[in-house]
């Protein structure tokens, strides 16, 4: 994997400046990232004013969700003479509001924040700054949104269809799904994959499917834990379902978060058996038959040209408003590539053709998170973690 890496430092309280640009899903080459982080590199050595602005977690960008994200702001940027810029907050719950300040004092007028732990940042800084414009990415808050915050939300259901449907094409009866929580969003992931297995046992008329699917404990904030010991708890937890999942038979497994991801891949190599990746997971892993991917730099690059060319004025059904983007919208996508694709039996049009049915409205899926799937083959259960 090509890869470019630069960095520029700036003093700030607990938050720092750096840049990069990861080729990790939508085949940039090496002459683009060159470039990008080219741009990036002058913009940030010859003015204070940025336009744009992105707030990252500890790992900066190299988090490939974050860097899809990034990629998304430095091509508008680029392409509409724009300037931009990313800060790093160490840690979220203390320093994200701080990194948000320091992009408003460096004159941003659109401040992306890429993940659901950039929640209670939004909901704190929204009213104090109302001619900012907050881009909040795959999540959506349970609060009331001002009318200055954008939402960008998946459709998770959609995902786990592909992922579920293509597991049962491969001629697998025993499936998997963990969830990192049993947020809305696990649960239309766990509620898709369960309805794509079940349409796929029709079509291909097969009996005797096993679906079992659970969710880990919601991580725990207090001034005793910190976000990294919750993180290092889940995926613990996360290796030991996996392990026993893969004991009991479970032939594939269907996970949607980095962390989890990399926990389940350790158990299937030593189960000698498969996963499926979905959501924000696009690393590679040679026990991960593919990833069903959402597309930030298309959904990005939208809103972002939405809010310019309303004047950074967002119309009433605009603002305040969380859009979840799916296959009709090309927002989601099947990693195909050499490398990504380890399916034998499934060719890349199944894929491909899946996406066309979802997108076209030819199937039809709930998106109501509470809404149990009816299954007429699958069996499916719950497995406690």
């Amino acid at each position: 994997m090509k890869k470019i890496v630069f960095l520029i430092t700036a003093a700030a309280v607990s938050v720092s400046l750096c840049g990069c640009v990861f080729d990790k899903y939508f085949g940039i080459d090496e002459t683009e990232l060159e470039a990008s982080a080219s741009t990036a590199s002058v913009v940030s050595h010859t003015t204070k004013r940025y336009d744009i602005a992105l707030i990252t977690d500890s790992l900066g960008i190299k988090d490939s969700n974050t860097a899809t994200v990034w990629r998304s702001i430095v091509s508008y940027g680029d392409t509409h003479t724009k300037t931009y810029k990313y800060y790093t907050a160490e840690n979220i719950e203390n320093d994200a509001e701080k990194a948000v300040i320091q992009a408003i004092d460096n004159k941003a007028k659109i401040i992306v924040l890429p993940g659901a732990e950039y929640k209670r940042t939004v909901m704190s800084v929204q009213a104090d700054y109302p001619e900012i414009s907050f881009i909040l990415v795959n999540t959506y808050p349970d609060s009331k949104l001002k009318d200055n915050v954008h939402c960008i939300s998946y459709k998770e259901e959609q995902a786990g269809y592909i992922a579920g449907y293509l597991a049962i094409s491969e001629g697998y009866t025993m499936l998997g799904f963990i969830g990192n929580s049993d947020d809305s969003a696990n649960k239309l992931y766990a509620n898709g994959f369960i309805t794509g297995a079940d349409a796929a046992c029709e079509a291909f008329h097969v009996n005797d499917v096993t679906i079992k699917y659970s969710f880990l404990p919601k991580k725990t904030q207090n001034n005793e834990q910190t976000e990294t010991s919750d993180e290092v708890d889940n995926i613990a937890i996360a290796q030991n379902v996996a392990d026993r999942l893969y004991k009991r038979g479970i032939e594939a497994i269907f996970v949607c978060d980095p962390d989890i991801a990399k926990a389940v891949d350790v158990s299937a190599k030593n189960a000698g058996a498969k996963m499926i990746c979905g959501g924000a997971v696009y690393d590679k892993y040679d026990t991960s038959l593919t990833s069903v991917c959402f597309d930030n730099v298309e959904a990005v690059d939208r809103i972002i040209k939405t809010c310019f060319d309303d004047s950074l004025k967002w119309s009433v059904s605009e603002g305040n408003t969380n859009i979840r983007l799916g296959a009709q919208d090309s927002c989601i996508d099947v990693l195909t590539e050499e490398n990504d694709w380890k399916f034998t039996s499934v060719d890349k049009e199944a894929a491909e053709q899946l996406l066309n049915d979802l997108g076209s409205g030819a199937v039809k899926l709930s998106d109501s998170a509470d809404k149990v799937p009816v299954t007429k083959k699958a069996v499916y259960s719950y497995y406690e973690p």
